[in-house]
């Protein structure tokens, strides 16, 4: 059974033994519990954070936001609905592709005009840009995917992505990390209310004992990469 919202923020409550009707201290740790998640994404990019989504890209469109997006992992453009095979596509941060059109241009005489260039006109010095000019790449710029050159007509794109988990809010509200690293969630939590309450010293945690809760959790995710695992 899936470990909700409401029994990490209880738990948290109990380690520090104030009751859940103390509002403030609540409201507290509801915080704390978002923000020890939000801190473990920071830290690390999880297997389960990563899922395959398409995305119908309007034609001409500038880039696209994605709500959450991490980064992109891979992207493929896609011929049939519902596929999961297509034309895989370069994908490039935006400076990255900025920088590698910049190098293209440097190369052309003094007062050349491109406008009206195509792979055919273009020489084995300028194969850099010929390969932009042949094949669409993909870019991020901050929670942004977008298409060059922009497309004359609907694309569809699969991409393989990573996003930021959604704060949680609701008492039934769950995420793999409370499933996986509820110890972590917790002793992170904690830890951050000892700045603003004072408790029993029994329940200091120490950054030795964090990192250490962390490296295990960074271990058992590589294991995921490495091998694909039966999480039921």
């Amino acid at each position: 059974m899936a470990i909700t919202f409401q029994t990490t923020y209880e738990t948290v409550m109990s380690v520090i033994s104030r009751p859940t009707t103390e509002t403030a201290v609540l409201t507290m740790a509801k915080r704390e519990v978002n923000n020890a998640i939000l801190f473990l994404q920071r830290h690390h990019s999880f297997a389960l954070a990563e899922e395959l989504s398409e995305l119908t890209y309007a034609a001409g469109a500038q880039s696209t936001a994605i709500t959450g997006l991490r980064s992109v992992l891979s992207a493929q453009v896609l011929s049939s609905t519902g596929s999961y095979e297509g034309k895989p596509l370069r994908v490039f941060t935006y400076s990255q592709l900025q920088a590698r059109r910049l190098q293209y241009f440097r190369t052309l005489p003094a007062g050349h005009d491109t406008t009206f260039d195509t792979p055919s006109d273009l020489t084995d010095e300028l194969s850099l840009e010929s390969a932009f000019r042949r094949d669409v790449v993909g870019f991020v710029v901050a929670n942004k995917f977008g298409l060059y050159p922009r497309p004359t007509v609907e694309t569809r794109i699969l991409l393989h992505r990573s996003l930021f988990l959604a704060e949680l809010s609701g008492t039934s509200d769950t995420n793999f990390l409370l499933d996986y690293a509820f110890d972590v969630v917790v002793k992170l939590a904690v830890r951050s209310m000892r700045a603003y309450l004072r408790f029993d010293s029994s329940y200091a945690i120490s950054d030795a004992e964090v990192q250490m809760a962390l490296d295990a959790l960074v271990r058992w995710d590589t294991q995921l990469r490495d091998t694909p695992m039966n999480l039921t």
